[in-house]
């Protein structure tokens, strides 16, 4: 008997934990999100890396969140020169 009391107990206390969280994770779309840029704006520069083929959804994310890029993977030495010659 006390054990059935205890795993109703349990279920009740999950469930009310729960349904306690619904409204929050509703209300966390509804809330402005500020950009990191400007969180951090006059203390120092947020960067990221950028790929030219970024496009779509990642490209306003980078748009909006920081002010400093660096090219990916396009300033390595195999990006710049071609040839070990250096031609």
């Amino acid at each position: 008997m006390a054990k059935t009391f205890r795993r109703i107990l349990a279920l009740l206390l999950a469930l009310a934990l729960l349904a306690g969280m619904i409204p929050t994770v509703f209300a966390a779309d509804e809330r402005e999100v500020v950009p990191l840029k400007e969180v951090y704006a006059g203390r120092f520069m947020i960067g990221t890396v950028m790929n030219p083929r970024d496009n779509g959804a990642k490209l306003e994310f980078i748009r909006t969140h920081f002010n400093a890029l660096t090219p990916e993977n396009n300033t390595k030495p195999d990006n710049i020169w071609n040839s070990p010659g250096g031609n």
